[in-house]
């Protein structure tokens, strides 16, 4: 893994922690699901 791969993986999963800890219900929040699918699709791009 890329330094930059590296760095965008951080980014990724502090973008993560934020919608979980700041969102109330996020599993019941259509946009902060959608976000998280988001992040969790780029980072298997990254990944594989």
């Amino acid at each position: 893994m890329t330094s930059r791969v590296k760095k965008i993986t951080s980014i990724i999963e502090v973008l993560r922690n934020a919608i979980l800890n700041t969102v109330p219900d996020y599993e019941q929040d259509e946009r902060a699901m959608g976000y998280l699918e988001a992040l969790q699709d780029l980072e298997e791009k990254l990944s594989g």
